[in-house]
C-alpha cells in the first residue's frame, strides 16, 4: 500500500481522469488498489444503466444524490458479491435492448386488447358481456321503393273540389249535362267577378244527383269561393257546397309569438289588420319551443298578396315575421285497408274501419281498441308514432329531393319571405 498512502493530491487527480486503461498502468504494481478502482469505474456504469431504466420506467430521475454517505459505503461494500464479472458497454446496450424491445411487446398486447374490446370493431362472440360498452338495440328498418307516380303525388298540391248538387226529386235522366254545368258555372261567375275562369280540374258526376268540378289555380279557386250561387238553374233547385277550409297555398304563418299570449288575443289582432283572415290553428311541435307559431288563411287576394310583401305583423307590441305554410309532403295509403304504400283504386281488399280494422259495415260501432295497419301497434295506421310510417317519410323525403335534381318531377313553387 505504497502508494494509497501517498498524497491526497495525486489520488485526486487519478479520480478525475475516465480512462480504466490509464489508471491500469499507473497502478498496475498494486493490487488491491487496481481491485478498488475497478469496483468504482463498475458502479459508475451500473448507475448509469440503472438511471436510464428508472428514468425509461418511472418517468424520473433516481434521488442517487440524496442518498447519505453511509449508504453509498454499504452499496460499495456490497459490490463485489453483486459483480464477479467484468461489465462492458456491449453487454449493457444489449440488456437495454432486451428491456426496450419487451416494452414494445407489451404496450402493443395492450393496444390489441383495448382494439378488441372497442364497440366499434368485430362482432363479439355469443354471451360475451363487455360492461364498458353500451347495449345495442338491433331494428329492422323496411325499404320502400317507390314509383313516381306516388312522389308526384307527394308534392301535389291539388285544390279541393266543390259540388253541385240538385233536387232529390229529380231523375238522372234530368239532370243537366256536364258541359251545361260547365257553362253555367262559368257564367255565374263572370257576372259577379267580371273575371272568366281557366280550365276545370275535375268535372264528373257524382251518385245520381251531384256533380263534383275543381280548378287549377289559386285566383280560379278563390272566383268559386267567393261567388254567390243561385238556388236554381233552368227550374231544378240546386245547392253549391262548398269545400271545408281554403287550400295550403291561401294559408301564412305568424311566427315566434310569446307563449303569454293565448291564441284568443293573437287571433283578435291577426283580425284587426287583416280583415279576411280564418281559420285559425296553433302549430304543434313535437319540441318543447320557447314562442309558438300561428296558422291561418287569408280568402282576399289582394290582401294575401300585401301582408306577405311586408311580411311583418304587429301583436303584442311586437313586429313578428309572416312567411308562407309549407305543406308537408303526401302519403300514398289506402282509405280502403290503411295499409301505406297504395291507394284505394290499387286495393283489393275489403273495407275496413281506420281504427279497430274490423270489416266496415253500414251499422259499425268501434267498441275495439286501435290497432295500426303497419305493425299492429295501439296507434292509429297512419301516425307518426309507427316506425313503418316513420321510415317511409323519411325515404319518401329523400326520393322526392333526389327526383326534384333529377328533373323527374317539379315541385310547386311557393313564394318564401324570411
Amino acid at each position: 500500500m505504497a502508494k494509497t498512502s501517498g498524497s491526497q493530491d495525486e489520488i485526486q487527480l487519478i479520480n478525475d481522469h475516465t480512462d480504466f486503461g490509464y489508471w491500469y498502468n499507473e497502478m498496475n504494481s498494486d493490487d488491491q488498489f487496481v481491485r478498488y478502482m475497478t469496483e468504482i469505474y463498475k458502479k459508475r456504469h451500473l448507475n448509469i444503466y440503472m438511471n436510464k431504466q428508472q428514468n425509461t420506467k418511472m418517468n424520473h430521475h433516481t434521488r442517487f444524490n440524496t442518498q447519505s454517505s453511509a449508504n453509498r459505503q454499504q452499496v460499495t461494500r456490497q459490490l463485489p458479491q453483486l459483480m464477479d464479472h467484468p461489465i462492458t458497454f456491449d453487454h449493457i446496450q444489449e440488456i437495454h435492448c432486451r428491456h426496450h424491445h419487451q416494452n414494445q411487446i407489451s404496450k402493443t398486447s395492450i393496444t390489441e386488447r383495448a382494439t378488441r374490446s372497442s364497440p366499434s370493431s368485430t362482432p363479439r362472440r355469443p354471451h360475451e358481456i363487455t360492461p364498458s360498452a353500451p347495449p345495442q338495440i338491433s331494428t329492422t328498418v323496411k325499404t320502400f321503393h317507390l314509383p313516381t307516380a306516388h312522389l308526384k303525388r307527394a308534392v301535389a298540391n291539388n285544390l279541393p273540389c266543390f259540388c253541385i248538387k240538385f233536387d232529390n226529386n229529380i231523375t238522372q235522366r234530368s239532370i243537366p249535362p256536364a258541359m251545361k254545368v260547365a257553362r253555367w258555372i262559368r257564367q255565374k261567375v263572370q257576372q259577379q267577378s267580371s273575371e272568366s275562369i281557366g280550365d276545370f280540374s275535375i268535372l264528373i258526376p257524382v251518385d245520381t244527383d251531384r256533380y263534383k268540378f275543381g280548378v287549377t289555380s289559386k285566383n280560379d279557386f278563390l272566383l268559386l269561393w267567393h261567388c254567390k250561387w243561385p238556388n236554381e238553374m233552368d227550374n231544378i233547385d240546386v245547392e253549391i257546397q262548398q269545400p271545408r277550409s281554403l287550400p295550403d297555398c291561401c294559408a301564412l304563418v305568424v311566427r315566434y309569438a310569446l307563449t303569454d299570449l293565448s291564441n284568443e288575443f293573437v287571433y283578435r289582432e291577426i283580425t284587426k289588420l287583416i280583415s279576411s283572415a280564418s281559420s285559425y290553428s296553433k302549430i304543434s311541435y313535437h319540441r318543447t319551443r320557447s314562442t309558438n307559431d300561428y296558422r291561418f288563411c287569408i280568402a282576399d287576394t289582394n290582401e294575401y298578396e300585401e301582408i306577405f310583401k311586408i311580411g311583418r305583423i304587429a301583436i303584442g307590441h311586437l313586429l313578428l315575421p309572416i312567411t308562407a305554410f309549407l305543406p308537408d309532403l303526401k302519403l300514398a295509403y289506402c282509405s280502403n285497408c290503411w295499409m301505406i304504400g297504395h291507394t284505394k283504386p290499387e286495393c283489393k281488399m275489403n273495407p275496413r274501419c281506420r281504427k279497430c280494422l274490423d270489416n266496415w259495415e253500414l251499422n259499425h260501432h268501434c267498441q275495439k281498441p286501435i290497432l295500426c295497419a303497419q305493425c299492429e301497434d295501439p296507434h292509429l295506421s297512419t301516425s307518426i308514432e309507427c316506425s313503418v310510417v316513420y321510415n317511409y317519410r323519411i325515404t319518401l323525403k329523400d326520393q322526392v329531393k333526389r327526383a326534384i335534381n333529377d328533373g323527374l318531377i317539379s315541385q310547386p313553387s311557393i313564394n318564401q319571405k324570411r
